[in-house]
């Protein structure tokens, strides 16, 4: 019984002692990296790797002109339109003393003129004035007078019209309005060298006649408006007008069959009647 007990312990010390020793953990398995892995950003540390951006110095920063106009395509030295008008308004002045002009009873008097860069006439329009002989001759002398010539419901003789045929830049005018002047017509042979004149304003002139009326081989418009003496007599030298694109004939002394007979010269022509 006693060998029987020690044998069991015997055993059991074994099973005890061999079940007591150290197991040790599985060897770590290295994985190699995968190609590609999106999971994770490489970050790099290497300086020069990195692009350099260039910073402007505090100050140095280039900043837009709040003072600098936008572009409007305007030329240096280009005036305004209101400019213009100013300017317009002091040669009127300057021009009423000049030509010592005084209104007609009951008319205030108007100047118009135009003035370009250089302070010289281009245009000049008078309108209400008592005209004078010195008055013609000054206007005569106007040498970049090329534009127009108005003398509208002024005091004025045929004689001091037939004096403007010695106006230097007569030829060169592309417009005339001598519109509600008690003349005759008497004087208008003085337009026969305006080869340029492209408009004629004759209306309100109820003593006129255009017996001395030249051909005019630019002209496109012609005014008789109110011209009570303009009558057929008067058809074959209107019609030979060939380049006529506007006539005004209403309140003239022509007849509805001169009208018609006018119509079929200038066909191309608008006949106000």
């Amino acid at each position: 019984m006693m060998r029987t007990t020690t044998a069991l312990s015997i055993l059991l010390l074994f099973i005890f002692t061999t079940s007591c020793k150290e197991i040790k953990p599985p060897a770590e398995t290295k994985t190699a990296p995968v190609a590609n892995e999106t999971n994770e950003t490489e970050v790099p540390t290497d300086d020069a790797a990195m692009p350099e951006v260039e910073f402007p110095e505090p100050g140095t920063e280039t900043m837009p002109n709040p003072e600098t106009p936008a572009n409007t395509n305007t030329k240096p030295g280009k005036l305004t339109p209101v400019q213009i008008q100013s300017r317009n308004r002091k040669a009127a002045e300057k021009l009423k003393q000049d030509l010592k002009l005084q209104s007609r009873a009951g008319d205030l008097g108007f100047i118009t003129p135009v003035v370009n860069d250089a302070g010289e006439y281009e245009s000049l329009t008078l309108m209400g004035f008592k005209i004078t002989d010195d008055a013609i001759q000054k206007i005569s002398e106007m040498g970049s007078l090329t534009t127009e010539l108005g003398l509208n419901q002024c005091e004025v003789t045929d004689e001091q019209i037939g004096q403007l045929a010695n106006m230097k830049t007569l030829k060169s005018l592309k417009s005339i309005e001598f519109s509600s002047l008690p003349i005759t017509g008497s004087s208008l042979g003085m337009l026969k060298v305006c080869d340029k004149l492209e408009n004629l304003n004759l209306s309100g002139c109820p003593y006129l006649t255009i017996d001395q009326l030249p051909s005019l081989p630019s002209l496109t418009k012609l005014n008789l408006l109110d011209c009570r003496m303009v009558a057929d007599k008067d058809i074959p030298k209107l019609a030979s007008m060939k380049k006529l694109e506007s006539l005004n004939l209403y309140q003239t002394s022509i007849t509805p069959a001169g009208i018609a007979k006018l119509k079929e010269s200038l066909p191309n022509c608008n006949i106000s009647q």
